[in-house]
């Protein structure tokens, strides 16, 4: 990279106008004067080749910038993210001091004293070179930052290993010794090859044992090749007998390589003794993520001598001085220290607090400052609630119509959702509530006020069985009152859409209830004034965008009948204003909810007889077969006949799935909504939506196949009237793994206690999905385990924000570091 000349400077500024343009836009690839966002900064980002800068780094912007406008909305996020990082390193005059620096060294290396080490990079560290950089590379550890923030997978207690004489049957060990032979042979008729390692330490021998599949010959050879004979390794496992051997057999073995045969033993293990500036050997050896080429002793090198030499950046703490102490955490430096080199286990995770409430930190204040930007480049319309006193008063008229009173979660959620309606400022609110919490009727008082203001109210759901049962219960509840509300579906005819379109343009249809066919270009309203968007994570941020561009400056409330556990609340809805509905409508009987395995499937069979035979209604679900809903569909189907023939030939039986034409859908839906089928076969597309208060009995099948939340959800769909119900899980493999965690739901119907369980059983990512988790990438936090440090970090956050001088002044360290970690929230939106 170049000292930045006049023009590029010029060129520089005009992309940090633009970026802060398009955020205030929420990535929306604004247009401007005479080009879109993404074809303007990919010019300016060509033009600038011309005169500077790092080539890798512009042509990785290029090419994000080519296919921006195409992209969603993680891409988005992400890409303007490292814009502004690449705009602002480059502008920032302590870089191009750094530069003047790297020009002044480039005949040998030093250390660059004044440069934080996330923009350092890696080939300046000492004892770095070519070979072992582009091993390092393969391992995303580009700068001194990556190098020092590649943190230990686990500890293992090298002190207290044992010798191979001492160890006993069912000892979880720690071994050193030497491998004295390896051998592999084929399994018969199992298709794997078991490699065996013999080792010993000089007081006896011992063996471990690993299998590869007849495909991973590859894999086999290169453990081979990297355990030759000869080689010190460091094994850890649990301790059985090899009767076939006589000697101790590790299980699952860990295995580590310390020393190969031809480096000796001497200094395997470095590491720092403190006040000598010594080596010795360490009391726990931190074991960390490898590559090939790569081995634990030279990863240990490079991080200590990183340390040593730029323990000058590591001063000035990126963490401001006084909350650092009020929280009782280590300096930055300690804590790198104490991650790589610790004496003791309670030293080596103090370093992990540390630097997980530095991670938990920069996440919130990048979720407080989106919220901020959100309120300041958006202008709401003030919609306050009419007194009850006044003609205009749709709200109360409607709440007395109600033969029950709201609960106190929903009057609580109303009067926060009336607050925002009044404010001059936007509402970006998400309303979160158990399964039969009451969320459409909060939606629907939201509405209201809309048309109390003479406005119109939009409500988008994500499916058209979802929005026509919407559509239902607001015409039962809004009618009686004099408004007129409309349906969006995309299967509707030209006449009724047109009839529709027609209504919402000239104001006299007040509410309009919808699937995407809201947002089409034809459809425009006469005064849209507040938006509802219904699970809302099925929608991408374009979408409810352009549901909102319908209107001058409608308010937006979002839904979700998910329940998210507090510490993933914190993490994926910190930019939005949360209400919560935690209790359900009085006079509903808990769900009676029983796990049975295959053999007790007729059990289930009886219920489903029994409650039919009262005039109620059940439903029998199957779950997705390797995540396709074409095999599902298959399964289901075969499973309705057989059902229909030989189960209950006496009943009424109908069958629902997601490949289905939609007026097929729309004809079993009815069928079973007006009582004309009894029982409803179906895949998981009843997840969401459908009501059916004459449904008593929701039997799940292989129901070990889905989520605790998955299942609650399901169980949802029954205990919506006032007869008991009964949920029946059949679990075809019911090991006592699968009866505790799905024991859970016959312990509990709080949706918020079993997103716990489930959160806690699954992990993260498996619990919202892989791709769709939208967890930001934590390296040293746990959303599971640090509840307390993300409240922590929250609360910092809030103050830091709070004050009256802007924190991206007062703690420039601070600032710097949250704009240099893009990753976590573009993660963290990317499913939007």
């Amino acid at each position: 990279m170049l000292l930045l000349n006049e023009e590029a400077h010029l060129k520089l500024n005009e992309l940090k106008q633009a970026v802060a343009l398009e955020k205030r836009h929420q990535y929306i690839d604004v247009m401007g004067k005479r080009q879109r966002f993404s074809q303007f900064a990919h010019l300016r980002l060509k033009e600038l080749t011309e005169h500077l800068l790092e080539e890798e780094t512009l042509g990785k912007l290029l090419a994000r910038f080519a296919r921006y406008s195409e992209a969603d909305f993680g891409f988005r996020l992400h890409s303007v993210e490292a814009l502004e990082a690449f705009v602002y390193d480059t502008l920032n005059p302590k870089r191009q001091q750094h530069l003047s620096q790297l020009q002044q060294q480039a005949s040998g290396w030093a250390p660059i004293a004044t440069t934080p080490v996330w923009q350092i990079p890696l080939h300046h560290a000492k004892g770095v070179g070519p070979k072992l950089l582009h091993t390092l590379a393969t391992l995303g550890l580009n700068t001194v930052e990556e190098l020092l923030y590649h943190g230990p997978r686990q500890y293992l207690d090298y002190q207290h290993h044992l010798r191979i004489a001492q160890v006993l049957e069912g000892q979880r060990v720690v071994l050193v010794a030497k491998v004295l032979s390896l051998q592999n042979h084929e399994l018969k008729n199992r298709n794997l090859q078991v490699l065996r390692m013999k080792v010993s330490d000089g007081t006896g021998a011992a063996t471990a044992s690993w299998f590869f599949g007849k495909k991973q010959s590859g894999l086999l050879h290169a453990f081979k090749a990297k355990h030759p004979v000869g080689t010190e390794v460091l094994l850890s496992g649990l301790v059985k007998w090899d009767s076939f051997n006589r000697c101790p057999q590790l299980d699952k073995a860990e295995v580590q390589v310390l020393s190969y045969a031809e480096e000796g033993a001497a200094a395997t293990l470095e590491g720092p003794q403190e006040g000598t500036g010594g080596s010795a050997a360490p009391k726990l050896l931190p074991l960390y993520p490898l590559t090939q080429g790569l081995h634990l002793k030279t990863l240990r090198r490079c991080i200590q001598q990183a340390l040593e030499d730029f323990a000058p950046n590591l001063q000035e703490d990126t963490l401001p001085e006084g909350i650092r102490q009020e929280l009782g955490l280590l300096t930055l430096t300690e804590a790198l220290q104490g991650l790589h080199f610790p004496t003791t286990l309670a030293q080596a995770e103090a370093a992990r607090q540390r630097l997980a409430f530095d991670e938990c930190l920069h996440l919130q204040l990048k979720l407080l400052l989106l919220k901020q930007q959100y309120k300041q480049s958006q202008q709401g319309l003030s919609l306050p609630r009419k007194a009850s006193t006044e003609p205009e008063a749709l709200c109360q008229r409607f709440l007395e119509s109600l033969p029950f009173t709201l609960t106190a979660a929903q009057e609580r959620a109303f009067a926060e959702l009336s607050r925002d309606l009044a404010s001059e400022l936007p509402m970006n609110r998400l309303l979160h509530g158990d399964v039969g919490s009451g969320k459409t009727l909060v939606a629907a008082l939201a509405l209201l006020v809309a048309v109390e203001n003479g406005y119109q109210g939009a409500l988008m759901a994500p499916t058209e069985i979802l929005a026509e049962q919407h559509y239902r219960s607001f015409v039962e509840w809004l009618l009686p009152l004099g408004l007129n509300v409309g349906l969006l579906l995309g299967k509707q005819g030209a006449k009724a859409r047109k009839e529709v379109r027609q209504g919402l343009l000239n104001g006299q249809i007040q509410v309009a209830i919808g699937t995407h066919a809201l947002i089409q270009d034809d459809v425009e309203f006469a005064n849209l004034g507040v938006v509802v968007v219904d699970e809302q994570h099925r929608f991408g941020v374009r979408q409810r965008s352009k549901l909102r561009d319908k209107g001058p400056l409608p308010e937006l409330l979002s839904m979700t009948a998910t329940p998210i556990p507090r510490s993933l609340a914190m993490t994926l809805h910190g930019d939005l204003d949360v209400s919560v509905l935690d209790e359900l409508p009085p006079g509903r009987s808990p769900i009676i909810t029983q796990l049975l395995s295959a053999t007790q499937r007729q059990e289930a069979y009886q219920r489903i007889t029994l409650e039919t035979l009262e005039g109620r209604q059940a439903y029998i679900v199957f779950p997705l077969i390797e995540e396709s809903e074409t095999l599902a569909a298959k399964a289901a189907t075969v499973e309705f006949e057989r059902l229909r023939s030989e189960v209950f030939p006496h009943l009424r039986l109908g069958l629902l799935h997601g490949k289905m034409k939609p007026e097929e859908k729309e004809a079993a839906m009815h069928a079973f909504v007006s009582g004309q089928t009894q029982v409803l076969v179906a895949t998981t597309v009843v997840e969401v939506g459908v009501n059916v208060p004459n449904a008593t009995v929701m039997v799940i099948e292989n129901a070990e196949r889905f989520g605790l939340a998955q299942l609650h959800q399901l169980r949802g769909r029954v205990g919506r009237g006032s007869q008991q119900s009964y949920c029946l899980l059949v679990a075809n493999n019911a090991n006592e793994e699968t009866q505790e965690r799905l024991g859970i739901m016959e312990q509990t119907t709080n949706g918020f206690v079993i997103a716990e369980h489930d959160l806690r059983l699954r992990g993260p990512g498996d619990y919202l999905g892989t791709r769709q988790s939208g967890l930001p990438a934590f390296k040293f936090a746990d959303v599971l385990l640090d509840v307390e440090l993300l409240a922590q970090a929250r609360q910092v956050a809030q103050r830091l924000v709070g004050e009256a001088t802007p924190w991206q002044e007062a703690y420039p360290l601070l600032a710097g570091r949250v704009l240099h970690q893009q990753q976590a929230t573009a993660a963290l939106l990317g499913s939007g």
